[in-house]
């Protein structure tokens, strides 16, 4: 069967190719204007690891030792960093995003009427902080991209029952740079992007499995991720889309629609209830519409999610699609301002956030480690 273009491991390896380059790039550049040539053997051996490395490294039982010590590997080194670097003194502040809302919020006051430590008001919808709690409340956001790491490989393990790919997705995930420094910032994209990889999945076998409770609850669980942050809908729209053109039924459609808009609107009535006037004019809705990109941009969007859905033929095509619309969304933030702020002022003077082009990165390295086993098994 010939292979959609959505799915082509090639286009998926460029996506992946260039963000690791880009961070080489820039923050290779602070400590030599020649570390950004390391980029070249980097792709070099991100290409043979993707293409070239046998499928079996060793054997299983092996392979078994390896992940689990580089996990542990992992999880140790992540401690240390976590005492001896200072997010305070790193240019970022996704992990005040999430401390300083909690802060507010637990002080009485309307989470978003409070900004980072950097001033920056919050773009990310309720239930991407819910998502954060459990963290906040252990006291090390940190912990978060670890989890969702050790929570996508066995994704990959569900989806290949291969432990050698359980192994090539931990090294691609850390050879693409996203892992390091998700820890190191104690950032949360990788694992929102997990969580929603995980809402599409369960969604589709539900929808298959024509149950009404299994279809809203997980079209529930669609519109809490939606509700963190809302470019997500127009993945969950692709995969409406597919769903509606290739399994049409009025009542579930019905169900998927209104376990949706419920779910969406949940996360928002605590606030709403504690903070009815404060929180109509400081809200995540006027933020991201003024502040992200220009309004006619989500029209764009709009307009590529559904061109993209009409080529999705059957479901795996749906985590490859996903992949190419959010990486073309980043593209486009990230085109934007270059186009206006310039090269250099875009990348390193911090008007690009380019650990936004994280956020595909969980759909991309389960493409590029494709064949799964058969789909037969997976829906059910």
């Amino acid at each position: 069967m010939q292979q959609s273009w959505l799915n082509n491991r090639c286009i998926h390896f460029l996506f992946l190719s260039l963000v690791g380059f880009l961070f080489i790039y820039k923050y290779g550049s602070r400590v030599s204007a020649y570390v950004p040539f390391l980029g070249v053997p980097y792709l070099g051996i991100l290409y043979y690891l993707i293409f070239k490395l046998p499928n079996g490294i060793t054997n299983a039982r092996v392979t078994k030792i390896f992940i689990i010590a580089t996990n542990i590997l992992c999880i140790a080194s992540s401690m240390i960093a976590f005492q001896y670097i200072d997010v305070n003194n790193l240019q970022v502040d996704r992990w005040s995003v999430i401390t300083h809302y909690w802060d507010t919020y637990f002080a009485g006051n309307n989470p978003y009427s409070s900004t980072s430590h950097m001033g920056n008001y919050y773009g990310s919808y309720p239930f991407y902080f819910i998502l954060s709690l459990p963290f906040y409340l252990i006291g090390e956001i940190g912990f978060a991209p670890l989890a969702s790491l050790i929570l996508f490989q066995l994704i990959v393990w569900y989806f290949t029952r291969s432990f050698d790919k359980v192994l090539y997705a931990f090294i691609l995930s850390m050879a693409c740079l996203c892992l390091p420094y998700e820890i190191v910032t104690r950032s949360t994209l990788f694992a929102n992007s997990v969580a929603v990889l995980i809402g599409v999945l369960l969604f589709i076998r539900a929808w298959r499995s024509e149950n009404f409770w299994k279809i809203i609850l997980s079209s529930f669980l669609v519109g809490l991720l939606v509700c963190s942050r809302p470019i997500y809908g127009l993945v969950f729209l692709m995969l409406g889309v597919y769903a509606m053109r290739y399994h049409f039924q009025w009542r579930y459609a019905i169900t998927a629609t209104v376990g949706s808009i419920i779910g969406f609107i949940v996360p928002f009535l605590h606030l709403y209830y504690l903070y009815p006037t404060s929180l109509l004019e400081y809200n995540p809705v006027s933020f991201m519409t003024t502040h992200f990109v220009p309004t006619y941009f989500y029209g764009i969007y709009l307009v590529v999610s559904i061109f993209i859905s009409l080529s999705i033929k059957k479901w795996e095509d749906i985590v490859g699609a996903s992949a190419l619309f959010l990486f073309f969304v980043v593209f486009c933030y990230a085109l934007l301002y270059i186009i206006t702020e310039g090269w250099n002022d875009a990348i390193f003077m911090h008007h690009i956030d380019i650990s936004y082009f994280f956020m595909p990165i969980p759909f991309i390295v389960l493409i590029l480690l494709k064949p799964w086993r058969p789909a037969a098994n997976i829906e059910r």
